[in-house]
């Protein structure tokens, strides 16, 4: 238990925790521009 690989384990989840919330952006961000488009 290294307080490098916490650091380490830590970047990555906030780089996915991101990486989702940008997905979810795009997503949503599509979909109400298909429905404005309509």
């Amino acid at each position: 238990m290294l307080p490098e690989k916490k650091g380490m384990s830590g970047t990555q989840a906030g780089e996915t925790a991101s990486r989702g919330a940008l997905r979810r952006t795009e997503l949503s961000d599509a979909m109400f521009g298909s429905v404005q488009r309509r």
